[in-house]
């Protein structure tokens, strides 16, 4: 008789890919709601727990969620259940549903999201934009070069089609040639000067505001902005690795990507 998973053999597996003492101090990662003890079957990966994510995993039947983005991140003053924010929450315990965020610390790793953006823009010999305590392959953010010099309006053509993006933003002369390359999944607005002091020629990175891009646009940098909602590409990146490693283990677990839209903004 094979033995019934628990949520703890999940975490372990997640915790030897983006160990927690990796994230940030302002961070808030790991098991957020339901118990490590809890059995599991099936796995929904997504990037935000939103209303219409617990919806789905309540229809699919899911005893797991794994987000990028954590469900609880401000302190809890009430949960009021005529809001989304407290029906998501007693969704969750009504239907024994547990949530896992792994953010920054999966950010940070060698072949974490950051990764994945850089690999997907065909940016090549990557090295950590913002080291940290935690080894020269762990840190904010990657850059490296392109191939080949291209201009800036070529490069914001590549980085709509390959991250699948209906617009985005953009500093700098269209016509300016880039190669050299820095990449910051999520919100890098704080790391404008290292990208700029490691010689970018454009840096890819999300939320950028109004202030921070005439910041940029005067000392030379471009700045390409896809929106933060691209780091939904750790979806299919978790997927493959938690299937890999369960296998490996004789775990028999089932995971999903999910299909509902966190993204907030819409493009006319």
């Amino acid at each position: 008789m094979q033995e019934m998973v628990r949520i703890r053999d999940i975490v372990a597996i997640l915790e030897e890919l983006a160990p927690k003492e990796y994230a940030y101090d302002w961070d808030n990662v790991g098991l957020q709601i339901g118990s490590s003890e809890d059995k599991v079957n099936k796995v929904l990966l997504t990037l935000d727990v939103l209303e219409n994510v617990v919806d789905e995993a309540i229809e699919k039947e899911v005893d797991l969620i794994i987000a990028h983005h954590p469900l609880l991140f401000k302190p809890l003053k009430q949960i009021d259940t005529g809001k989304s924010e407290g029906r998501i929450i007693e969704k969750l315990l009504k239907h024994k549903i547990a949530v896992y965020a792994v953010h920054t610390n999966l950010d940070v790793i060698d072949g974490g999201v950051s990764d994945i953006l850089s690999d997907r823009l065909e940016v090549i010999d990557t090295s950590v934009l913002v080291p940290s305590e935690h080894g020269d392959s762990i840190g904010a953010g990657r850059i490296g070069e392109l191939k080949e010099t291209i201009s800036l309006n070529d490069f914001c053509l590549r980085v709509k089609e390959k991250l699948e993006i209906p617009a985005l933003r953009v500093v700098g002369e269209l016509n300016k040639k880039v190669r050299k390359v820095a990449v910051l999944g999520g919100s890098g607005k704080d790391f404008i000067n290292q990208a700029k002091l490691m010689g970018a020629d454009v840096y890819v990175t999300g939320d950028m505001t109004f202030h921070d891009a005439q910041d940029a646009m005067a000392m030379d940098l471009a700045v390409i902005d896809p929106g933060h909602h691209v780091e939904k590409v750790m979806k299919a990146y978790l997927k493959s690795y938690l299937e890999k490693k369960t296998t490996e283990k004789s775990l028999n677990v089932t995971f999903e990507e999910s299909i509902k839209n966190t993204e907030p903004f819409q493009f006319l």
